[in-house]
């Protein structure tokens, strides 16, 4: 290396990194849908993996939406009881599921990808969803109160 040269960092293994963020985030995505062993009373997306960059751990966020509504619930209830679940009814219950639950995703990455080592879960709460509802929630106040005035 010259002296007094900067040494620029691989732009390939960046690209790498988020190749691989795109592929664990369809897998999780696709898992939680079709084959994760606990029944969950709520829709749950993926909506960022972040790799570390020697891809052996990574952040998974989710989000949740209300899969039934009240009365749908309540009419569930029998049926949800018998399989003997707790009600999960935030995203943060479910991220504590799902990381009690992270070797079985882990094994399902190693199954659908080809990677040198399987990256260690930790799955998150996803702020950011709840933030842009709360904005949403503002801005529909403002424009009911200018639309009355």
């Amino acid at each position: 290396m010259l002296k007094g040269s900067v040494c620029m960092k691989n732009t390939n293994d960046n690209r790498r990194v988020q190749r691989v963020e795109k592929e664990v985030q369809s897998v999780l995505g696709m898992y939680l849908i079709h084959g994760f062993s606990q029944p969950l009373g709520l829709f749950v997306n993926v909506t960022k993996v972040m790799m570390a960059a020697d891809l052996r751990s990574a952040k998974v966020y989710i989000s949740t939406l209300p899969k039934w509504n009240k009365e749908e619930l309540d009419s569930l209830r029998p049926r949800i009881e018998k399989v003997e679940t707790e009600e999960i009814s935030s995203s943060e219950e479910v991220a504590e599921l799902l990381n009690q639950y992270a070797f079985e995703f882990q094994d399902k990455i190693s199954k659908e990808l080809k990677l040198r080592y399987v990256p260690k879960l930790r799955f998150y709460h996803d702020e950011s969803v709840d933030k842009v509802i709360q904005v949403d929630k503002i801005l529909t106040q403002i424009s009911t109160k200018n639309d009355e005035e």
